[in-house]
């Protein structure tokens, strides 16, 4: 689960899920939300939550369109643990029976894989991440473009500022989207579901099962 102007974590919430088989990580269904404030082809702000073949529920938050960098934010619940973790700062597990593991800055090396998967090459090893994993997270995109079409958000709150002092460049936001996410990825909810934003769109339930094309090109 991520939250923030460029959310990291589609990618590492599937691959994170080995079980016994890869394929345990495949989507087997998802229902997205996706919106769009800046005057792009594509979605500048997504929620999504969908459910692994191996029964995991996976939630997700990401946009562009909010006036400063924040997160990613990780939440995972496991049986014996919960990880916490945010960017910057720490990875942790806090045990059901009180402990803590830090597990330190997890972007503190951001280039490392590059170096490991050169690496495990030139070993002979496989990558971290396989091309089945990897592919998990295209057909996660592919599910969510057909479980929503991409929604405007009202132009009575979008907002233009400089991106940064001293370069021209307009930065296009969204009034009120950076809390309305953070409330989100708390409630675990997707905003449709909130009540309280008159802007959301609630996306229909797809089954990924025998997913094989996207039809949309």
């Amino acid at each position: 689960m991520g939250a923030g102007r460029a959310g990291k974590q589609r990618h590492r919430s599937l691959p994170a899920q080995p079980a016994v088989h890869p394929r345990r990580g495949r989507p087997a269904y998802i229902q997205a939300e996706l919106y769009r404030a800046n005057e792009i082809e594509s979605y500048d702000t997504a929620a999504l939550r969908l459910r692994t073949q191996a029964g995991v529920e996976v939630s997700f938050y990401t946009t562009h369109a909010v006036p400063s960098h924040f997160g990613p934010l990780i939440h995972y619940h496991f049986a014996e643990a919960e990880l916490y973790g945010q960017v910057p700062g720490s990875l942790y597990a806090r045990m059901r029976d009180g402990g803590v593991i830090d597990y330190g800055y997890p972007e503190k090396s951001p280039g490392d894989k590059i170096h490991d998967t050169i690496q495990a090459i030139r070993a002979g090893e496989p990558p971290a991440c396989s091309v089945q994993e990897a592919s998990n997270q295209t057909l996660a995109i592919c599910g969510a473009h057909e479980s929503a079409p991409i929604a405007e958000v009202p132009r009575v709150l979008v907002r233009q500022t400089l991106a940064d002092p001293g370069v021209d460049d307009q930065l296009t936001w969204v009034d009120g989207l950076q809390g309305a996410l953070v409330q989100c990825f708390s409630q675990r909810i997707l905003p449709a579901e909130h009540g309280g934003f008159s802007w959301a769109r609630a996306g229909q339930v797809v089954d990924l099962e025998g997913y094989r094309s996207y039809p949309g090109g």
